[in-house]
């Protein structure tokens, strides 16, 4: 999991050429047309679990992928690119935009597209697998040019940005299970960035019944370590957007219902006398948590103390009464 750079200064379109090769190893084939000669850009790569990261920079020019390129190098998935500074002006299919630092750019890396970058750009970038997941379901992000039209959160833009560069800027190898971890919580960020924003207005009664109906399902059935929102749509005989929509408005995602309901039944769990013999993986396990660590880092996060503590001062609670 180590960091790879490519830098590189170009004063021929041969050398640009030559750029494009290696382009292909570290990220995706193009073809770059600088606005003048000499031309540099630089490249700092890492590949954090399924994901590669990738801080790029360069000099004003025009980059195309086209589908020969797309038929050299096979990659497909999306592109979250973030700029730092500088612009880009993108166009792909019939969708073009401006976008500008405060912005981000979700781009179908199977498909043709173009863009500029102007102004000296140097942009953070995520690209994600076809086949990536999240913690709630496969990843799934309409590619679209967020230009003002349909912004990201800004919150949410700022530390998605500062925990790309956080990752390109660690010096030490990351291991796998760490790696694996901070590229799910990653696509999580991103795909939390990218929803629609709470709707306001009350859902209508039928939704209203569908949202009871959902939460009585997960209240039921949130430590089946299968469920998840897909299943629960599935089982509701409704489509999952139009779930979400009956959960706007209030205060709750499926994804986060499943979690909390998760949380509380391992909650109970550690504090159960007659389970004390249990190990805390097989709680995190009975509780419908992937992993042990998954279960450890949920109740550090929602409590602030390890499992093992939770259960620790419950039994000391009961020794003493």
């Amino acid at each position: 999991m180590g960091i790879r750079v490519l830098d590189i200064r170009c004063r021929s379109l041969p050398g640009v050429e030559r750029w494009r090769d290696a382009l292909t190893d570290i990220y995706c084939a193009f073809d770059v047309i600088p606005d003048r000669q000499p031309f540099h850009a630089r490249i700092v790569e890492r590949r954090i679990g399924s994901l590669s990261l990738t801080r790029f920079s360069c000099d004003d020019c025009t980059l195309i992928r086209s589908t020969p390129h797309i038929g050299q190098d096979g990659v497909a998935g999306f592109s979250v690119s973030i700029p730092v500074s500088g612009r880009m002006v993108h166009c792909h299919g019939d969708r073009s935009g401006c976008i500008r630092p405060g912005e981000a750019l979700v781009t179908d890396l199977s498909r043709p597209y173009g863009f500029r970058c102007i102004d000296g750009l140097a942009s953070v970038c995520v690209k994600i697998p076809a086949n990536a997941a999240l913690s709630g379901g496969s990843f799934a992000i309409a590619p679209a040019v967020t230009d003002g039209r349909r912004a990201a959160d800004p919150a949410l833009l700022k530390g998605v940005t500062a925990m790309i560069e956080a990752l390109l800027q660690t010096p030490q190898p990351v291991d796998q299970r760490r790696a694996g971890h901070a590229a799910g919580r990653l696509l999580d960020l991103i795909a939390l960035m990218f929803a629609a924003p709470p709707d306001e207005t009350p859902p209508t009664p039928g939704l209203a019944a569908l949202r009871r109906r959902a939460e009585a399902l997960i209240q039921a059935e949130g430590t089946d370590p299968a469920l998840t929102p897909q299943t629960v749509a599935e089982r509701l005989g409704v489509s999952r957007g139009y779930l979400h929509r009956a959960m706007r408005g209030s205060g709750h995602t499926l994804q986060g219902l499943i979690r909390e309901t998760r949380i509380a039944a391992g909650i109970n769990m550690l504090m159960d006398p007659e389970k004390s013999d249990l190990t805390i993986a097989r709680i995190a396990y009975d509780a419908g948590f992937a992993s042990h660590a998954s279960f450890t880092d949920a109740i550090r996060r929602r409590h602030g103390r390890t499992p093992r503590e939770v259960r620790d001062q419950a039994l000391r609670r009961d020794d003493d009464g």
